[in-house]
């Protein structure tokens, strides 16, 4: 999914999958999930880091790093 979807499709109250651009709403959304990937851009390198729901909270169970 790219980030033009993001934008016109979730995070916008035009859209049918809206949750009006309130980004702790789409957090809160996510961290419900039992498993759910989140990345981030660290030296120049996408990193991907998926996430498991566990009793203490949501861990990493996977990493891949991206150029």
């Amino acid at each position: 999914m790219d980030q033009f979807h993001v934008l016109n499709n979730v995070l916008t109250n035009e859209s049918k999958y809206s949750i009006g651009g309130d980004l702790a709403n789409f957090k809160d959304m996510m961290y419900r999930t039992p498993i759910f990937i989140q990345s981030e851009v660290i030296n120049g390198k996408r990193i991907f880091e998926t996430m498991e729901k566990g009793k203490d909270g949501h861990k990493k169970i996977k990493e891949s790093y991206k150029p």
